[in-house]
């Protein structure tokens, strides 16, 4: 059986006994197709690092135009001289 109840209290979430019993029921649903997917051998089969055919080449590390602090700060909407200015996110 699922302790639905340590999920809720670490998420902060309250459901009722119905959303309980569903939330149960889908716990356990996922844990029994983990406990499939388990059961599956998979030694011999490669890693797959990505479904989609491409190559990550990176560029050449080539130097370039480095900028002031005066021209990058020209385009704020609002500095102090030193650094960007924005509204305070509490």
């Amino acid at each position: 059986m699922v302790d639905i109840d340590n999920y809720m209290s670490m998420s902060k979430l309250s459901f009722s006994d119905t959303e309980r019993q569903r939330a149960i029921s889908c716990v356990e649903q996922l844990i029994d197709g983990f406990c499939e997917l388990s059961k599956i051998d998979t030694d011999n089969v490669p890693l797959l690092i990505t479904v989609l055919d491409i190559k990550n080449e990176p560029r050449d590390d080539v130097p370039h135009k480095q900028f002031s602090r005066d021209e990058i700060l020209s385009n704020a909407p609002e500095h102090d001289g030193e650094y960007f200015v924005v509204p305070k996110v509490l």
